[in-house]
């Protein structure tokens, strides 16, 4: 558990599943403006449910970060990934960070970086070595937070929208 003045990061509960459906909006919402084609604006219900759907089992972790009221101002999802050995690549355990977010009157305070911490604290207890995560090329701020961390590029996904008006380029 990481304390600060402010705000403390713990681990959530599924008691917490509503706040962080809150919290999710705020990225989400930059993911519907930017990628409409892949984001749609979401039910606060569903939400919530794919939330409390995280609680079974132990391989997705969530912490969270309260203010002094209690207040949950951000959170981070992580997994547990195991990746079996195939003929072209070595067995692999991952903790990927599937969501980051911070509500915006919390940021550039350090809650982003005590979340990730948390994460880090919660693979090493694990055994694993590696984190990993993605983020989207729009998304420069998340871009600038994880380099911040020590994250650095390793797999480019690339995407090419055909259009279905014109015929066969070749």
């Amino acid at each position: 558990m990481t304390l600060d003045q402010r705000w403390q990061v713990r681990r959530a509960t599924i008691n917490d599943s509503s706040s962080l459906a809150q919290l999710n909006q705020h990225v989400h919402a930059l993911h519907v403006e930017a990628e409409p084609g892949d984001f749609h604006d979401v039910d606060p219900a569903d939400t919530r449910e794919f939330f409390v759907s995280l609680f079974v089992g132990d391989e997705h972790v969530v912490f969270v970060a309260v203010d002094a009221a209690g207040q949950a101002i951000g959170y981070v999802l992580a997994e547990d990934h195991q990746r079996p050995e195939t003929p072209f690549t070595r067995a692999t355990r991952t903790f990927y960070i599937h969501h980051v977010s911070v509500a915006p009157s919390a940021r550039e305070q350090g809650v982003g970086n005590s979340l990730m911490a948390a994460v880090e604290t919660e693979a090493r207890r694990r055994g694993i070595s590696r984190l990993a995560l993605d983020h989207w090329a729009f998304n420069e701020t998340a871009q600038r937070f994880f380099a911040s961390l020590g994250f650095q590029p390793y797999n480019v996904r690339m995407r090419r929208e055909l259009s279905h008006d014109q015929g066969d380029p070749h």
